[in-house]
């Protein structure tokens, strides 16, 4: 029996290992996009050179008093952010709660639920955004 104690204790912690393992969101995983959107076309972001077209959804927030619109693309774990006519492609990041995007630059989207967000620009104030409820 003494032999087979260490054998058993490795089973627990493999499977603990796989379990921490890094999971990309599926399309319809309400963590990879906010569930209010809009459709939009598909088509490729500007500064994305992978030439992959965004296939998922737009939506559109409230920020401080100006607009802001996310195209989320969960195949490649990307968002794409328009707000005062910049675009920023942002790779998706490790959030505690909700889905984080990121850049090289230090700019962040972080959305938490299906209208709420957070816009972070660099070396700027965050800025809380909503997204306006759904009609219907």
């Amino acid at each position: 029996m003494s032999r087979l104690r260490p054998a058993l204790c490795i089973v627990p912690l493999c499977l603990a290992l796989a379990a921490c393992g890094d999971r990309t969101p599926a399309a319809g995983d309400p963590v990879a996009a906010p569930a209010t959107s809009a459709a939009t076309p598909a088509e490729t972001p500007s500064g994305d050179v992978s030439g992959a077209p965004v296939t998922t959804e737009g939506q559109v927030y409230d920020c401080g008093g100006r607009p802001l619109t996310a195209r989320f693309d969960a195949g490649a774990g990307t968002a794409t952010v328009m707000f005062d006519g910049t675009s920023l492609t942002m790779r998706q990041a490790v959030a505690a709660s909700g889905a984080k995007y990121t850049d090289e630059a230090g700019n962040t989207f972080w959305t938490r639920g299906s209208s709420e967000a957070t816009l972070a620009l660099s070396g700027a104030p965050d800025i809380a955004c909503s997204a306006p409820a759904s009609a219907g």
